[in-house]
């Protein structure tokens, strides 16, 4: 009895941890999946702004958003490699998420890569628009929104899919009342 407890509880535990791992640390556990990667000369995503990576997660908070109205953020950037850098849109977690862009050229999800030469810069552009369906999962006025990329960077931070995680508060919304 006492084996299939601690075989059970073992179990529990490795999962939940494994399961804090992903939703913690961008999916880690995906280690060598980037179909950008290549073992030719490749790009090197340097921020030129004082964003701060953590692992493989950028958090932005770019203040309070309102309803209905678009907001954004931009981060430039430039290519510090040798070779050419890949940069691909795979997804966003709220559908508040208008656009993508890159130099104004609108990303689509999991579509082609924008590329910039060797020293070449660029500027990242998410536009996003709070509506009521689309926080419907907002917690005390707090919006989390991730957007995701591929990079064909082989540092280690880039070696998975990075993520912008955009903190906001939507200052003008208010939860609808159940209907009960």
């Amino acid at each position: 009895m006492r084996f299939w407890l601690s075989l059970i509880v073992s179990t529990i535990l490795v999962s939940g941890g494994a399961t804090w791992l992903w939703l913690h640390q961008g999916a880690q556990l995906d280690a060598g999946l980037n179909p950008l990667s290549s073992s030719a000369s490749s790009g090197q995503l340097e921020f030129d702004s004082d964003v701060k990576m953590s692992a493989n997660v950028i958090d932005v908070q770019p203040g309070d958003s309102r309803m209905n109205e678009p907001k954004s953020i931009t981060v430039p950037f430039h290519n510090a490699g040798e070779g050419p850098l890949k940069l691909q849109y795979l997804r966003a977690s709220c559908k508040c998420v208008d656009t993508v862009s890159v130099d104004g050229v609108t990303m689509t999800r999991g579509g082609e890569p924008v590329i910039k030469t060797a020293g070449e810069k660029g500027i990242l552009k998410i536009q996003w628009t709070p509506t009521k369906s689309s926080c419907e999962e907002c917690d005390k006025k707090k919006m989390l929104i991730a957007v995701e990329f591929y990079a064909n960077d082989p540092r280690p931070q880039f070696a998975n899919p990075f993520r912008f995680e955009i903190l906001t508060r939507v200052a003008d919304f208010e939860k609808p009342a159940d209907d009960r």
